[in-house]
């Protein structure tokens, strides 16, 4: 499925771009392009990533980075 229509990226890629270490919007636009244009997408990236966070092992410095962020919103 495409997320950012206008630079023909799918799912998929931004979820390469995840695994491979981007750990914000910016960084995976930087990855691969995705939320560099129009930026309707970006909301959809951030969503992505908060999936990912949620989702890493316990140990991970960036899944506590993430509940720590959450926790003071």
């Amino acid at each position: 499925m495409y997320v950012c229509i206008c630079r023909v990226v799918t799912q998929s890629r931004i979820r390469a771009s995840i695994d491979a270490g981007a750990s914000t919007v910016d960084e995976v636009t930087l990855e691969c392009g995705a939320g560099g244009d129009c930026g309707s997408c970006r909301d959809e990236i951030q969503t992505m990533l908060d999936k990912h966070d949620a989702s890493d092992c316990d140990h991970c410095p960036r899944a506590h980075r993430a509940a720590s962020a959450s926790a003071t919103r």
